[in-house]
């Protein structure tokens, strides 16, 4: 994890440095979080083979305040593709004009991002771009943590809620029954947890919920709920499906970007560091 949190840091410092090019300020916390969050996923991720697709993931959110006022907020959306082979792919935006792309590939137990710039229009952003040729590649655990995903009991594939707290021995679970849902069977499962007075310095009992729509076919989540009445209603949402097998360059980075791994990236940051702390003036 150390390793990780090195290579994505010094990412986050090369993210930064292009989107102040593109006049861009304050981004740097931002990435941090946009950049570890999703690689932290995909790592943690089991590997699903011979379920090939695409599509792009919509996260929703509503909420209604005291006075009556509601609030919509159409979130952050990010593409993602997997082969019959289990890799893959996802594309970020954290700030715009800048794409962080993800690869997982099982075969070569690699993960593997980059950063693509789309807006090059001045010199700067151009100049940054091509210093930016770089792609960084990390090896998979030996084992990877169940996570949102599914387990096989004697009862048939069962969604396990990434969320510990749905877990718990007080949670009610439900079956919702199957229906058709962007062109796929999809099997709906709701969690419903009940918190005590007291627990959150509640002083009324609050239900949260959790709503799930899972494809067996694809064994992914096409739809889930969260409703709680502290945060409100929380949708994310997996639209625009296709089932062809994507094309296998979509998992490579692009002309003329070089790969480097944990080791090569922990040198150049040592030397970096190194080579500052000896121009650092002394006091």
């Amino acid at each position: 994890m150390r390793r990780l949190m090195a290579v994505v840091c010094a990412a986050v410092v090369m993210c930064a440095s292009v989107a102040r090019a593109q006049s861009a300020g304050g981004v740097v916390g931002q990435l941090l979080g946009s950049i570890m969050g999703p690689m932290v996923n995909m790592m943690e991720a089991p590997v699903v083979t011979g379920a090939p697709y695409a599509g792009k993931h919509y996260r929703h959110e509503e909420k209604s305040l005291a006075d009556g006022t509601k609030i919509a907020k159409h979130g952050s959306h990010h593409l993602v593709e997997r082969d019959t082979e289990g890799r893959v792919r996802e594309e970020h935006m954290p700030i715009p004009g800048m794409t962080v792309v993800y690869v997982k590939d099982p075969v070569k137990k690699t993960l593997t991002f980059w950063i693509e710039v789309s807006n090059t229009d001045n010199d700067k952003a151009a100049a940054k771009q091509a210093e930016m040729f770089n792609a960084y590649e990390m090896k998979l655990p030996d084992a990877n943590k169940l996570k949102g995903k599914v387990v096989t009991t004697e009862g048939g594939e069962q969604y396990v809620p990434e969320d510990t707290d749905w877990q718990k021995k007080d949670v009610k679970k439900e079956d919702l029954g199957q229906q058709s849902m962007q062109g796929l069977l999809v099997t709906g499962t709701r969690w419903t947890r009940v918190i005590p007075v007291g627990s959150d310095g509640n002083d009324a009992p609050i239900t949260r919920t959790l709503e799930v729509w899972y494809s067996k076919d694809l064994r992914v989540a096409v739809q889930r709920v969260l409703t709680d009445p502290r945060i409100g209603v929380r949708t994310w949402e997996l639209q625009g499906i296709t089932r062809e097998s994507p094309d296998g360059a979509q998992f490579k980075p692009p002309a003329g970007y070089s790969i480097k791994t944990n080791d090569q990236m922990m040198k150049e940051m040592k030397d970096k560091m190194a080579a500052q702390a000896t121009a650092a003036p002394a006091e």
